[in-house]
């Protein structure tokens, strides 16, 4: 009977504790410039780690052998983590663009070879809009790795465009015609 309760004062205190964690911690995310869906990644990731730390913790006081429970935890993580290592890349990278922020929604952007405008930034994908009104899903890990070019980052660019004119017009007829066009 002890044991139990003992048991159960742990299992309240660590409950106690977690939540006051968690508000801690939501204080301090919301007061930093973090992307709403990161914050959330973090909180989650922060809630399942306490939830561990409490089983392992009321486990420890009912007197349950928490090596072989450890050893468990460990081997179904290592099994998962390899079972999923191409979204954790994704996720890691997602995490990257997150906090780097190298373009944001409503910039036009290159990267991997495509571009388009960046119609939403997630956790493990990129939505660019192409030009032609497609929706490209690129991996975050091919953006972290390659090279991203945003043409919305500055006010201004330079645009070259190549025009073709015959020798038979005169140089004032093509600037001409080219300032109208341009004005129009």
């Amino acid at each position: 009977l002890n044991d139990l309760l003992y048991s159960f004062c742990t299992l309240v205190i660590c409950l106690v504790f977690k939540k006051l964690f968690l508000k801690l911690l939501s204080r301090g995310l919301s007061r930093t410039k973090l992307e709403t869906r990161l914050s959330s990644l973090i909180q989650k990731g922060a809630n399942a780690l306490l939830w561990c730390v409490i089983v392992l913790a009321v486990g420890d006081s009912l007197g349950i052998n928490l090596s072989s429970l450890l050893a468990l935890f460990s081997v179904l993580g290592l099994a998962f983590s390899l079972a999923i290592q191409g979204s954790l890349s994704n996720l890691a990278s997602g995490i990257t663009i997150l906090t780097n922020r190298p373009f944001k929604v409503g910039d036009y952007s290159e990267a991997s070879g495509r571009e388009g405008t960046v119609w939403a930034v997630g956790i493990f994908y990129t939505q660019l809009q192409t030009a032609d009104n497609k929706i490209i899903y690129l991996p975050n890990s091919l953006i972290s790795s390659g090279q991203v070019t945003n043409y919305s980052a500055m006010p201004r660019r330079r645009l070259e465009v190549n025009i073709q004119a015959s020798y038979d017009d005169g140089c004032q007829k093509v600037i001409d015609t080219m300032l109208k066009t341009a004005q129009s």
